[in-house]
C-alpha cells in the first residue's frame, strides 16, 4: 500500500513538470455537440491538428500547452477552428500576445512590513 502512495505522489509530481505554460484555450462547446478536434494556426503557418479535451462536465475546448513550441521573443498570432466528419468551422478571430521574458522590477524600496 505504501508503495502505491509513493508511486502516486512521484507521477503527479513527474506529471506537472512535463505539462508547461501557458495554453492556448477555448470556451468549451455543448456535450451535445458533435466535435472531433481542432485546427490551430500560428503566425499564419500550417493548421495542425490538435486533440480536443473533453472536461469533466463533458464539454469540449481547446487545451494546447504552448511550452513544448519554444516560441521566439516578440509578438505571435493564433487562430483556430473545430472539426467533425462534415468538415471544418470557420476560423476564429486572430488572437495576438506577446511572448518574452518579464522586464526588470522598477521602483525598489525598503519596507518594514
Amino acid at each position: 500500500m505504501r508503495f502505491f502512495l509513493v508511486a502516486t505522489f512521484i507521477f503527479l509530481c513527474l506529471t506537472s513538470l512535463v505539462m508547461a505554460k501557458p495554453f492556448v484555450v477555448c470556451d468549451p462547446y455543448p456535450v451535445a455537440m458533435s466535435l472531433d478536434g481542432f485546427r490551430i494556426q500560428f503566425d499564419g503557418g500550417a493548421w495542425v491538428d490538435v486533440p480536443l479535451t473533453v472536461n469533466p462536465d463533458g464539454t469540449k475546448q481547446i487545451h494546447y500547452d504552448l511550452g513544448p513550441l519554444n516560441l521566439s521573443t516578440g509578438n505571435h498570432v493564433v487562430k483556430a477552428k473545430a472539426y467533425n466528419v462534415w468538415g471544418d468551422s470557420d476560423e476564429s478571430l486572430p488572437f495576438s500576445f506577446p511572448a518574452g521574458k518579464p522586464g526588470s522590477p522598477t521602483t525598489l524600496f525598503l519596507s518594514a512590513q
